[in-house]
């Protein structure tokens, strides 16, 4: 068996195999990327991923930089620019025209507008609201481990986190007609929307 080259490390050597390759567009590593993020904070913090077409970051102090100065980071200008691939345009044009109108995304938007329409929000997601929505998320909560008891099996995330969040925030909303299926397509939906893995017409 071949010896490992001196003065290399086997796993430096395997993080710069899987950051040479790796990319957030394959399913395998969006789904599970803890290994490609711990290569990525290892090798190259500040990483190009170049099938994604953006820079990554990949430590708290870089993450803290870049969610400070909107200014040098906008999240506006790199949606309007790269993620929507130059048809922000002909999107607004077909919401404005089939979907109701056009509502930029307030996830990708820089302040003052973020902090206005985050204002909005601040107060029925406030420390004091929330614990006094202590026994109705606690009634969510054994809802949902009461049908995975039932099932026999369950998933953490599909089956307990995602509907419960949910839940929990229609209740908040005061929506209760529409199903936590339905939600979460939409959300999906949302983030294809705002992501770089879809295609032009998707």
């Amino acid at each position: 068996m071949a010896s490992q080259e001196a003065g290399t490390c086997p796993m430096a050597s395997a993080d710069r195999a899987l950051l040479a390759t790796g990319t957030l567009t394959d399913p395998a590593i969006r789904d599970h990327p803890d290994a490609f993020y711990a290569a990525m904070r290892r090798q190259e913090p500040v990483f190009y991923d170049a099938k994604l077409g953006a820079w990554l970051v990949s430590r708290y102090e870089d993450a803290q930089t870049v969610l400070r100065d909107a200014e040098a980071y906008s999240a506006e200008r790199g949606y309007n620019n790269q993620f929507a691939k130059g048809f922000i345009d002909e999107f607004r044009g077909i919401l404005e025209a089939e979907g109701g109108g056009f509502f930029p995304d307030v996830i990708k938007s820089d302040p003052p507008r973020h902090t206005r329409i985050r204002k909005l929000t601040d107060a029925a997601f406030s420390a004091h609201r929330v614990k006094a929505l202590g026994p109705g998320i606690a009634e969510i909560a054994a809802d949902l481990v009461d049908t995975m008891a039932a099932k026999g099996e369950a998933d953490g995330v599909a089956d307990f986190a995602t509907p419960m969040t949910i839940r929990v925030i229609c209740k908040q909303l005061g929506i209760h007609d529409v199903d936590a299926e339905t939600i979460k397509r939409w959300s999906h939906a949302l983030i294809q929307q705002i992501g770089m893995v879809q295609t032009r017409d998707e």
